[in-house]
C-alpha cells in the first residue's frame, strides 16, 4: 500500500464514521475512543508470534485497527480542534 491508497483508506473509512455516528462532543470523548482504537491495534500487534510468517489475515486485521486509529485522530482534529 503506498501513501495515496492509505490516505484513500483514511478517507473512506472517515466518511462511513461521519454518517454512522455523531461528532465528538468532547475532547474526553474523543480520546477515549482513539484510545480504544490503539488498544484494538496494540493487541493485534502483540497477538502476532513474530517469530513466524505473518499471514494474510494478520496483517488485516493490524491494517484495519491502524486505519480505524487514523480515523478517530482525523475526527478527534475535525469534531474537537477549534480552528486557527
Amino acid at each position: 500500500m503506498d501513501t495515496h491508497e492509505a490516505f484513500q483508506s483514511v478517507l473512506g473509512e472517515l466518511q462511513t464514521a461521519q454518517r454512522r455516528f455523531k461528532p465528538f462532543h468532547s475532547a474526553h470523548e474523543g480520546i477515549a475512543v482513539i484510545e480504544e482504537e490503539f488498544i484494538e491495534l496494540r493487541d493485534e500487534v502483540f497477538g502476532v508470534k513474530w517469530d513466524r510468517p505473518v499471514t494474510v489475515q494478520e496483517w488485516y486485521k493490524m491494517r484495519t485497527e491502524a486505519r480505524q486509529l487514523a480515523t478517530m485522530a482525523i475526527r478527534f482534529l475535525i469534531d474537537v480542534c477549534p480552528e486557527e
